[in-house]
Parts: structure tokens; sequence; C-alpha cells
């Protein structure tokens, strides 16, 4: 069944460290603040980001949900 107010952009974002190429410091940094963020109850409870401007031209990928319904 499809959700007509389902919006996949809300939830698959991009992001990347403040400094560029970023490390694993700058990384962790990230992710921390990103996790720090509530989800939104209104909306199905998941994020996911593209992280880009890694070193070595790498990028990682977060997931955030949540185990309460």
């Amino acid at each position: 069944m499809a959700d007509k107010n389902f919006d996949i952009d809300f939830h698959l974002r991009h992001s990347a460290p403040a400094l560029n190429p970023g490390g694993m410091d700058e990384l962790m940094k990230l992710v921390s603040r990103l996790h720090g963020r509530l989800l939104d109850r209104t909306r199905p409870l998941w994020e996911m980001y593209l992280i880009e401007g890694l070193e070595g031209n790498r990028f990682g990928i977060y997931t955030k949900t949540t185990t309460r319904w």
C-alpha cells in the first residue's frame, strides 16, 4: 500500500565533514552531531546519510533508526 505522504527526500540526506577531506576524527564529530538530533516523530522513524568528502576519496553511510514505536 503506497503512502502518499511519504517523502523519501526527507529520509535520504547528504552530508560532509566540516574539514574536507575529513579523517576519522571529523567523521566521528559529524556522526555525533547527526546522532544527537531527535528523529521527527511525525514521520517514519529513520534517516540515512550519505557522507562524502572523506580522506582517500572515501564515503560513509550513517543510518539512524529507533526501536521504540
